[in-house]
């Protein structure tokens, strides 16, 4: 059998097996997937190693070279700076991905911090922006859950760290941002010309819009019905902590750390730059951290280039997705000073790959 191509010439058509296409569709990420577990000499996290988990590949590549891409976008920028993972639940609120960070960013690039106070404006002389350079990456999937198809969303931002602000501080603004985005979002749907005539779809969205919060997810058990956000990792990167030689004097402070935090649900105790309770909870890798700060921050972010739960998206939705990396307009000095920070961010990113390819090299033989 053959068809016309749109240039007018007759190609055939090939007819693939019933059977392998559902193979394909269920089981295959992307053309590029492959196992992987190091990248640019960055430990990964892999998925369970199942026949299943062979065949789709442990990571996406395109994923993982998007992280890379952001990351240093910022650090070129920055000598300090905030990377912070959450993840985004829309339920059954029909709230999509766009929607929720158009909402959200436009929140949060107006905090600004004045004399320890947030407050909101526009006005760029009024303070000092708390999320500047705010950047944004998300992963979509789907996993079991029943509301909104089982689909769900993990996600990091990246902006500078900001001056006289805890962590803590930090996260909590961001969550009230979260919060009040998808009130007004779902506020907005309900004013809908025409909505009324949906009443089941209306009680539903009138019921998110009394249970939404600023949420804390302190374990799975209490994961709410309503759409969320909540934070389970954050890293603090300075250009100072980045050198490889750095990595393994981080390593000892870390583990230091970790001995000290007697209750390892604590949100953070002890050491400013990640979160502890997290690496303390580690089973497969027994609670020991990956390395340096850098390390665990790559480690962290892989999981969502993971190829599982990815499979099978809903009408070939995007698969992933991110802000623009562009920058305003730029001084001759400024340009200077992320020319500077991108030779150094480079060296430093180059000596990891090194030490990558050397240590495979080794374990090969």
């Amino acid at each position: 059998m053959t068809i016309k191509s749109k240039f007018g010439k007759e190609v055939a058509v090939v007819v693939k097996d019933p059977e392998l296409r559902k193979f394909d569709n269920e089981y295959t990420t992307t053309p590029t997937s492959e196992w992987k577990e190091y990248d640019r000499g960055f430990k990964l996290q892999v998925p369970e190693d199942t026949e299943d988990n062979r065949i789709r590949g442990s990571h996406v590549p395109e994923i993982l070279d998007s992280i890379f891409e952001v990351l240093k976008w910022i650090l070129y920028r920055h000598n300090e700076i905030t990377v912070l993972r959450y993840d985004f639940y829309p339920a059954d609120s029909d709230i999509t991905i766009s929607e929720f960070h158009n909402s959200l960013t436009k929140k949060l690039k107006r905090l600004r911090r004045v004399n320890d106070k947030t407050k909101s404006t526009l006005k760029s002389d009024k303070g000092i922006a708390i999320f500047k350079d705010l950047k944004y990456f998300w992963v979509r999937e789907r996993g079991g859950h029943e509301a909104g198809g089982g689909i769900h969303y993990h996600c990091f931002a990246v902006f500078r760290t900001p001056d006289r602000m805890t962590q803590k501080q930090v996260n909590d603004e961001f969550r009230e941002s979260a919060a009040k985005s998808l009130k007004g979002l779902i506020d907005a749907k309900l004013q809908k010309e025409g909505f009324v005539n949906r009443k089941r779809k209306k009680k539903l969205l009138e019921s998110y819009l009394q249970q939404i919060t600023p949420f804390k997810l302190s374990n799975s058990n209490e994961k709410p019905n309503c759409p969320y956000v909540t934070i389970p990792g954050y890293f603090w990167l300075k250009r100072s902590m980045l050198p490889f030689e750095q990595s393994e004097s981080q390593k000892f402070r870390i583990t230091e750390a970790l001995s000290k935090l007697e209750d390892k649900t604590k949100f953070n105790e002890g050491y400013a730059y990640l979160r502890l309770d997290v690496i303390a909870k580690r089973i497969h890798l027994k609670g020991e951290p990956i390395g340096g700060v850098l390390q665990e921050c790559i480690y962290a972010l892989s999981y969502i280039a993971k190829t599982v739960t990815k499979h099978a998206l809903p009408n070939h939705k995007k698969m992933y997705g991110m802000s623009k990396l562009v920058d305003k307009e730029l001084t001759a000095k400024r340009k200077r000073e992320i020319t500077d920070g991108t030779a150094k961010v480079n060296e430093y990113l180059e000596a990891y790959e090194k030490y990558g390819l050397k240590s495979a090299s080794e374990g090969a033989i």
